[in-house]
């Protein structure tokens, strides 16, 4: 593989050739262990911003299922996404090493011009992220997630479009999420309970700022026994099982946000079945709305858990 033009590359129109380079700025490309032996010395290598094209199939690049190799291709890096719609079915997030947080961004050309769905017919949220130190997502429009409960994984009651968990600092900047859903289908249900229309936080810091929230939430449309609650038709935060409830976990802020006609919807059939908290249901959290508007949702928020902690400023309900 050739790490740059030869000497007479001008007289074979070649003039700044240089595969390994070319190679390197690919969503796929990842060679930890030659990185580790110092190969990113080389003039070119690894640009901390890579273009993903429209239609692109993102859990392709993003699902690192704890790899290393695709850990290290994140780590560090800008992916910016142009206009258009690109699809998921289910990114997965994961950094299982031990002290190495993993740090990201993804930049899209606006809410109003970058789509990010999931692939029609498929039970899938668009991201979950795990074990992060730094992420961003800017300027993207998350959108038409039904994540539908399934026995077979313990997290799909969490989160119709995003589970974050143990992750230091996720901020997400002029995004919106609309239309996502949590949801169980099933006529035989187990006493579980749906956290989190849109996003399910657990042990993690989330910062909004210039986000907009519509039409998400948590549905329930069979079934006729079971505990079968439903919290947050937005946004759910947890601290994790066995945690004290004294100590102040995770922690949520939003900036200049909209909260527009979000939902919980409940069995109408069943006295067993609850719903709490139409946009918001914190437990052991922090949260803090600075000029923000929360409208056409029944029971706005929730609160629960000693060393909760709610703060509304500016912001209208």
């Amino acid at each position: 593989v050739g790490a740059g033009e030869a000497p007479d590359a001008a007289a074979f129109g070649d003039r700044g050739a240089g595969t390994l380079r070319t190679v390197s700025r690919s969503p796929f490309f990842a060679v930890p262990n030659l990185k580790k032996c110092g190969i990113g010395n080389i003039d070119g290598l690894f640009a901390t911003e890579v273009n993903v094209q429209d239609g692109t199939e993102l859990s392709d690049i993003l699902n690192t299922d704890g790899k290393i190799a695709k850990m290290w291709y994140l780590d560090g890096k800008t992916l910016k996404l142009g206009e258009g719609t690109y699809t998921v079915t289910g990114s997965e997030i994961t950094n299982n090493s031990v002290g190495e947080g993993i740090s990201f961004s993804i930049i899209g050309a606006g809410k109003d011009k970058t789509f990010v769905v999931v692939k029609e017919g498929v039970s899938s949220r668009h991201v979950s992220l795990s074990g992060m130190t730094n992420v961003k997502f800017e300027g993207i429009s998350f959108r038409n997630a039904k994540l539908e409960y399934s026995a077979a994984d313990a997290t799909s009651t969490q989160g119709g479009s995003f589970r974050v968990e143990n992750t230091v600092n996720l901020q997400m900047e002029g995004c919106s999420f609309v239309s996502n859903t949590l949801q169980n289908t099933l006529t035989a249900n187990p006493a579980v309970n749906l956290q989190g229309g849109a996003l399910y936080v657990l042990d993690s810091d989330v910062h909004f700022l210039n986000c907009d929230f519509e039409k998400n939430g948590v549905l329930w449309t069979a079934g006729n026994s079971g505990d079968k609650d439903c919290y947050g038709g937005v946004l759910a935060m947890s601290t994790p099982t066995g945690a004290s409830d004294s100590v102040l976990r995770i922690n949520l802020t939003a900036t200049n946000c909209v909260f527009r006609n979000n939902f919980m919807s409940v069995l109408p059939n069943s006295t067993e079945s609850r719903a709490y908290g139409g946009i918001l249901r914190l437990e052991s959290s922090g949260a803090d709305f600075f000029n923000c508007l929360m409208t056409g949702t029944h029971a706005t928020y929730q609160t629960t858990g000693s060393g909760t902690k709610l703060s509304k400023k500016n912001t209208t309900i």
